[in-house]
């Protein structure tokens, strides 16, 4: 215990609560932003078992936030999963750090959430917090829903359905949406305060739900304002209150994400990939790097290749040469 002392004396952790903390578990959905700085607190705590989901590359654009990536890592090719699971277990040996470079999505949500006590949205798009919101929902797990745009940010923790959900505050937002991300302007520090007051939530949600109250906690680095603001649930909401999971059933369109990048470039593959049998293939030189990822370089040219079907090449200019050499590496590898 000597490793946590200083946070034994806060009157609601002490010794009981460092327990549930150890046995307890979280999904971070992100590892942008908000995921550096709520992965690092939640892992530093003594969280025992973290699983971090994140299907994205390291940009030198990211670093000013993203605090465990440096210019090594956007100069190189590196998935922010595998850099940020390495960053946590070197910060505590002691708590389980998982790796998946996947897309969070209608088919595969539940399987990466299920046997978890918490979810954690650090992700940055409407389409995601939706599915996390109805995922959470129909399998009763509770999340903490995390956001932020130039100097402005918001956290509200969502502990069952009997309180408001995602879309009872969120109603003038159409959850009609894809995961396409744009680029909006952030103040770095908001980031990470956002980031911190996510790992604050969680570790009252883990400890004891009764320590968490459900209302949106905001804050303004421009004007200096704090304060927080009471939801509720509405009686009309298609989710909590009729139960309709239009996401997960399929009826709105769900589209992969995709981002402007730094001198990489990314290729579909038109399938998912049996990893087992690309390792085989590529043999030594292949690394993997995460759950669904494996690197690999070729004359000069770096490629990361995930299992839910798509690649990402640095050290060529054209996309036509990227294709073709993915797709030689790739040729006559069954899908699985």
């Amino acid at each position: 215990m000597e490793r946590y002392r200083r946070q034994l004396g806060v009157p609601w952790i002490g010794t009981k609560g460092q327990q549930a903390l150890k046995r307890s578990s979280a999904v971070i959905i992100g590892c942008g932003g908000l995921g550096c700085a709520c992965s690092t607190f939640l892992a530093r705590a003594g969280i025992g078992r973290i699983r971090l989901i994140d299907c994205d590359i390291i940009c030198l654009s990211d670093v000013h936030r993203q605090i465990h990536y440096d210019e090594s890592h956007a100069q190189g090719l590196h998935l922010k999963v595998s850099v940020a699971a390495q960053r946590l277990r070197d910060a505590n040996s002691e708590t389980r750090v998982e790796a998946f470079a996947y897309e969070f999505n209608p088919q595969n949500s539940y399987h990466l959430v299920e046997d978890f006590d918490l979810i954690i949205d650090c992700s940055d798009n409407f389409a995601t917090r939706f599915l996390i919101n109805e995922v959470a929902l129909k399998h009763g797990i509770p999340w903490v829903h995390g956001a932020c745009s130039s100097t402005s940010g918001l956290v509200v923790s969502f502990k069952d359905g009997s309180a408001a959900c995602y879309r009872c505050i969120m109603a003038g937002v159409s959850h009609h949406l894809v995961t396409s991300s744009n680029s909006p302007p952030i103040l770095g520090p908001v980031a990470g305060a956002v980031g911190c007051i996510e790992a604050i939530e969680a570790m009252r949600l883990l400890i004891d739900p009764k320590l968490t109250k459900q209302r949106m906690i905001h804050f303004d680095a421009t004007r200096y304002l704090w304060e927080t603001i009471e939801v509720r649930k509405r009686a009309d909401c298609p989710t909590c209150a009729k139960g309709q999971f239009e996401i997960l059933d399929g009826l709105t369109v769900w589209q992969r994400s995709s981002r402007n990048l730094e001198g990489v470039i990314e290729v579909e593959t038109g399938s998912h990939l049996d990893m087992r049998i690309l390792k085989e293939r590529l043999g030594r030189q292949v690394r993997e790097i995460a759950n669904g990822a494996v690197a690999f370089e070729k004359e000069g040219v770096s490629f990361i290749i995930l299992a839910e079907g798509r690649a990402y090449v640095r050290g060529v200019s054209q996309r036509e040469d990227a294709e073709q050499r993915v797709h030689e590496l790739l040729e006559n590898n069954p899908s699985s």
